[in-house]
């Protein structure tokens, strides 16, 4: 393997418990063994779906330690574990990692505490093996399969040649319809199980696939003709951003914005696992570029990665998950590709607020990148009441009263509306009329420096002064001026 599939991987470290595979091959058995027992730091782990959880048959409890310590055959497993197990007896390996049998299922403390590790433990393995197909434990990583069916041949010249030439006709689709579509990469803990572990043997429908950081192959092309990253709903996934990379580049922002992105369109069964579920991929980002970590964002990258988007409204947890200007505040409960995004353009713009002051706090304080029960921003910049209209997209924009905010008052809109367009945030505000304005960003155009698009966010009043995000407005300044001509800054907290 080529080294750059090892820049996470740090030699010693080693996770709390293993899986030891042990006997003869008509008798093999799985036992658990503690850190200081372990005679190599080399094991595999498995990305897969749970299914139902009544489905589980085996997990580890206090109840059935001893059993787990002693050994169990491996026939009793459910299937993908079985298939697992076979796997990594075949590649010569000892040692491997399954979550729900490595993890107390019964114990919180011992979750929390190797959830905040899940990272390092992914980071660290030699390889993944990811029953990718699989929508539960019992339908295991190999399927029937007969790969000729979904592959035809043609003979025929190549271009410019009279030889002739076998070629192979088969989907181009093929790798988002078989990898990044199937139900595993479906579900919001793999995504850091597939981005950390340095490289991924895909067990699809039809076929096995390999991907790492170098490349991504097939068992039908092993040359990899056929995947362009291109052309892949998710060509980034295994790039991780390079170290090279200056700390006050766009380059991170862009490439956490395309990470949650496609984690909020992923499934988690627990609303609350929203932050710790992608703990280990913030830790390693912090690592190339130290910042503070805010339930989900960096502080190096505000007030820009404010300027999130829901494609579709969603819905906001009854349990508190981040506070509301956080992505990770609105729960997916739609299709690929509709969970949350970032507004176009506003990577090189003109900063419109200043941050004064951004803090979370966290729900076990030796985590950083986990939970967090309470998060606030305290901005300055012009805040208006605004009057919206949804047909044609609209907004009527007036400075907010001095002495108060409790109400606003359509009467005393000017008659200008300026074009726009309105990201509700979730199906509760759908249809909001009247509402704060506090611009984030504008795109500036490099030769005229005239404003463009400017970004902002779309608030709410609490009863306690403080401000609810509920919204993402663009509005079009194009040849109208500026929208906030004569508007004072306020210093204004948002949570």
């Amino acid at each position: 393997m080529h080294d750059q599939c090892n820049q996470t991987r740090d030699r010693d470290w080693m996770p709390t418990r293993l899986l030891e595979l042990c006997g003869s091959d008509k008798d093999l058995k799985i036992r658990l063994r503690a850190r200081s027992e372990l005679e190599s730091n080399r094991y595999l782990t498995l990305s897969h779906c749970w299914g139902p959880t009544a489905s589980q048959k085996l997990q580890l409890t206090a109840g059935n330690f001893e059993t787990f310590r002693q050994g169990i055959p491996v026939s009793d497993l459910q299937q993908t574990f079985q298939d697992m197990a076979d796997v990594t007896t075949r590649l010569g390996f000892r040692y491997l990692w399954i979550d729900c049998m490595c993890i107390f299922q019964d114990n919180p403390e011992d979750w929390r505490q190797q959830s905040s590790m899940m990272g390092q433990i992914y980071a660290n393995t030699q390889l993944n093996i990811s029953a990718t197909w699989a929508a539960d434990c019992s339908q295991g990583c190999f399927s029937s399969r007969d790969l000729s069916r979904h592959l035809h041949y043609v003979n025929g010249p190549a271009r410019g040649a009279t030889e002739t030439t076998t070629w192979i006709i088969c989907p181009c689709d093929v790798w988002e319809d078989e990898v990044e579509c199937a139900p595993v990469n479906r579900r919001g803990w793999v995504l850091q199980e597939r981005v950390l572990s340095p490289r991924v043997a895909h067990f699809s429908k039809t076929q096995v696939f390999w991907e790492c950081r170098d490349f991504r192959v097939s068992e039908a092309f092993p040359n990899g003709e056929l995947i362009d990253v291109r052309s892949m709903v998710d060509g980034m996934v295994k790039q991780l951003p390079s170290t090279n990379m200056s700390s006050e580049s766009d380059g991170f922002l862009k490439y956490w914005s395309q990470l949650t992105a496609r984690y909020s369109s992923c499934n988690l069964t627990f609303d609350t696992d929203r932050l710790i579920a992608l703990s280990g991929m913030a830790q390693e980002i912090c690592k190339m570029r130290p910042s503070d970590y805010l339930a989900g964002l960096w502080s190096k990258d505000l007030p820009n990665s404010l300027a999130w988007i829901c494609v579709y409204p969603l819905v906001r947890s009854k349990a508190f998950i981040a506070p509301s200007w956080s992505w990770a505040s609105v729960n997916k409960h739609c299709a690929i590709g509709t969970g949350i995004r970032y507004g176009y353009g506003v990577y090189n713009a003109m900063h419109e607020m200043d941050v004064l002051v951004c803090s979370t706090a966290l729900k076990n304080p030796q985590d950083p990148f986990g939970q967090v029960t309470v998060g606030l921003i305290r901005v300055r910049a012009c805040l208006a009441v605004v009057a919206l209209t949804y047909s044609p997209f609209g907004i009527a924009l007036q400075a907010a009263p001095e002495d108060s905010y409790s109400s606003i008052t359509i009467a005393n809109f000017t008659s200008k509306v300026w074009e726009c367009y309105v990201w509700i945030d979730t199906i509760d505000d759908e249809g909001l009329r009247e509402a704060y304005f506090v611009p984030i960003v504008t795109e500036v155009d490099k030769q005229s420096t005239r404003k463009q698009n400017m970004f902002g966010l779309l608030l709410l009043r609490l009863p306690s002064s403080h401000f609810r995000r509920v919204g993402l407005v663009s509005i079009d300044c194009g040849d109208h001026g500026d929208p906030l001509n004569n508007l004072p800054k306020r210093d204004i907290t948002i949570i």
